[in-house]
C-alpha cells in the first residue's frame, strides 16, 4: 500500500477522512502523528476492523481509539506530545481503516495535525 497522509488544521472538521487499508492482506500498519507546533489541541487515533466499503461507509463502521493500556479507553494525546517528534503506533495485524480525530483544535494560535499511514511488509 502506498504511503498516505491526512491532515487536520485549526478550523477544519474534527475527524479526518478515513484511510482505507488492505485488511485481507493482513500486513502490519504503522501510523505517525505530528503537530506543526505546540498549539491547544487534543487528538485520538481511531481504527475500525470493518471494511468501510462493504458496511456502507465510515459513518456505519464501528470505530475505536488506540489506547496506551490494554482494555482502557482511547488515549487522548496533546499537540505538545506530538510536537516535534510525533506519536507513533503500529497495528501488528489487519485493520480496515484508520482516521484522526480531535475534540478540540486550537484556540487562538493555529496549527496542523498530520497523520502518516503506511501498510506493508517492511515498515
Amino acid at each position: 500500500m502506498p504511503y498516505t497522509v491526512v491532515s487536520l488544521s485549526t478550523g477544519s472538521t474534527l475527524t479526518s477522512s478515513p484511510v482505507t487499508l488492505n485488511w485481507r492482506g493482513g500486513k502490519p500498519t504503522s501510523i505517525s502523528v505530528t503537530a506543526s507546533s505546540s498549539f491547544a489541541c487534543d487528538f485520538t487515533v481511531q481504527y475500525t476492523l470493518d471494511d468501510i466499503m462493504l458496511v456502507g461507509g465510515s459513518s456505519v463502521a464501528a470505530w475505536a481509539g488506540i489506547s496506551s493500556a490494554t482494555g482502557q479507553p482511547a488515549t487522548h494525546f496533546l499537540s505538545s506530545t506530538a510536537f516535534p517528534d510525533g506519536v507513533s503506533y503500529t497495528f501488528p495485524g489487519a485493520v480496515g481503516a484508520v482516521r484522526l480525530g480531535s475534540s478540540s483544535l486550537g484556540g487562538g494560535t493555529g496549527g496542523t495535525l498530520t497523520m502518516r499511514v503506511m501498510q506493508g511488509e517492511t515498515i
